[in-house]
Parts: structure tokens; sequence; C-alpha cells
């Protein structure tokens, strides 16, 4: 585990660093919508924006993170792992302290899923539909409500991400 301690470092930074920025802004985004009540549109929005802010979040961090970090385990004559399986753990280490974030603020203020979930169930009402299961669907957090989407969004920005995360670390040549 020593061997690779440089780019683990730089894997777990950037997932974090992923992780607290898609949340920051999902809440930000969502909390601005939500003062004045959500319309369509916005609802529609809303069940792709956390995964469009993961998809931005972790494109960036990990082109800063994992390239910065192979140039140091480089420098320090360390293992390097895939950038397969570097892109990959930052994007699983950022999801999961999304859904944390999101979880703990859940617990303490609901009204983004209550609100989220109610307009989805009206929608449906209007349309002449009923959705079994809604009252589970509505006790869970926004962040796991989403969280298919959010996730498969976010393997896209990953991957993307690989093709700027270099052997060497160098992004730009010198």
């Amino acid at each position: 585990m020593n061997k690779y301690k440089e780019i683990f470092d730089s894997i777990f930074r950037g997932g974090i660093i992923g992780g607290f920025a898609t949340f920051i802004l999902n809440l930000i985004t969502i909390s601005y919508w939500q003062r004045d009540g959500f319309d369509f549109l916005e609802i529609a929005f809303m069940t792709i924006m956390a995964g469009l802010f993961l998809f931005i979040s972790t494109l960036s961090s990990n082109i800063y993170f994992l390239n910065n970090g192979i140039r140091n385990a480089l420098k320090a004559d360390s293992s390097v792992i895939k950038r397969t399986y570097q892109v990959l753990l930052s994007l699983i280490i950022a999801m999961l302290v999304f859904l944390m974030l999101d979880a703990i603020f859940f617990i303490t203020d609901d009204s983004i899923a209550q609100d989220y979930a109610y307009m989805l169930k009206e929608m449906t009402e209007n349309n002449g539909d009923t959705l079994p299961g809604f009252d589970d669907y509505a006790s869970l957090p926004f962040g796991i409500q989403n969280a298919i989407l959010t996730f498969i969004i976010g393997l896209l920005g990953s991957l993307i991400s690989l093709a700027f995360v270099k052997k060497d670390g160098q992004l730009l040549k010198k």
C-alpha cells in the first residue's frame, strides 16, 4: 500500500473535492429554484442536475489531481496504478461523498426531496396515472432518488477525463 501512497492520496483528494463540489453546486441551484416553488422545467432539470455537476466536478478534479498524483508518484519513484482504475475510484469516492453529504443534509432538512417527490406525483396524477410506492420514494434523500442517473452521467465525465489523465502526468508538454 505504501508504494501507491502518492497516487491514492491524489485519488482520494480528487474524489472528495469532486463529491463536495457536486453537493454544494447542487444544493445552491436547487435551493434557489425552491424559494418560489418548483415549476415543470426545474423538476425536469433536477433529475439530471446532480449528474451534470458530478460530470463537471469529476472531469476537472480528475484532470488536476490525477495528473498531479502521477507526476508526484513518478518523481518519488512510486508505483502507479492504471489510469482507468484511478478514474473509476475517484468517481466512486466522489459519488459516495455526494450521497453522504446529501443524506446528512436530508436529516436536517428534507424539504427538497419532499417537494421534488410531490411535484413528480402531481405531474403523474395530472396524466391520470398513480405512483405505487410513492411514500417510500418520498422518504429518500434527493441524491438517492436520482442516484442511478447521477452515477451514469458522472461515469461519462470520468471516461472523458481519462483522455486528459496522461501516463506521465503532463497534460501540457513543455
